[in-house]
């Protein structure tokens, strides 16, 4: 009786935890990823899709060796492939984005960021604890946005690759029977239910392509200029200006 409630209980637990994790952006970019990536799989290797695959535990690709060897392609894409391909656009991106520039106004500086770099060094010359902490919480931000990056990348390349290169009119892949929802459902509000899902998940895979591919984005961090700074940088244009005009 023990044993049985004790393993309830890390059900709940686990489902709880799962529950949690699942609604946050990253961890739902990656389930939606892992079964992209697996229906995927499925098609290609096995001939069948997702939602056929698993009808009997008795089925050829339902074994631990499959498993194994999908959780290593699953990793390899994630970790590997998918963010490679995205330098190399986003290395594409950047230098059109250089080349358009020249011709576009340039902006005022912004005086209240700075360059990570810079403000790393400052704080080790200056023995500035401060300062080192801003900078170890901006390289998180850093890491965490481009680690969300890659798995919406991924993302975007497992949707385009699982819907329109993949399946035939006989054999569909999981984001191709999931469009004929509309013909399956009845009623009015349902059907409108399901073209609004249709509609805020393609918003978002066009926005995180988008985000994941923008160049514009500089390693800099929000450290407001102080006054004797601002004094300083003035005198130091003016002194240049000066020396400009003669």
């Amino acid at each position: 009786m023990a044993d049985s409630a004790s393993g309830m209980s890390k059900v709940l637990t686990t489902t709880t935890t799962f529950i949690e994790k699942a609604i946050e952006f990253r961890h739902f970019m990656l389930i939606v990823s892992f079964l992209l990536a697996l229906d995927s799989c499925l098609i290609i290797f096995y001939q069948k899709n997702l939602l056929e695959s698993f009808l009997s535990l008795n089925a050829p690709e339902v074994d631990a060796a499959g498993a194994l060897i999908f959780l290593g392609l699953f990793a390899f894409l994630m970790s590997l492939l998918f963010p490679a391909m995205r330098q190399l656009l986003l290395g594409l991106t950047r230098y059109l984005w250089v080349k358009m520039s020249v011709h576009l106004p340039r902006p005022s500086p912004d005086y209240d960021y700075e360059y990570t770099g810079y403000v790393r060094r400052r704080a080790i010359t200056e023995r500035d604890k401060l300062l080192m902490d801003l900078v170890y919480k901006q390289e998180e931000v850093t890491h965490d946005h481009n680690v969300n990056m890659n798995i919406g990348f991924a993302v975007v390349m497992l949707f385009v690759l699982n819907f329109w290169m993949l399946g035939t009119a006989q054999l569909m892949t999981l984001t191709q029977v999931a469009a004929t929802l509309p013909d399956v459902v009845k009623g009015f509000w349902l059907t409108g239910l399901v073209y609004i899902s249709y509609g805020v998940f393609l918003t978002f895979m066009s926005a995180i392509f988008w985000m994941s591919l923008n160049p514009e984005r500089q390693n800099k961090m929000y450290l407001p200029e102080s006054e004797a700074e601002k004094a300083t940088r003035i005198e130091k244009q003016t002194a240049r200006r000066k020396m400009y005009l003669g």
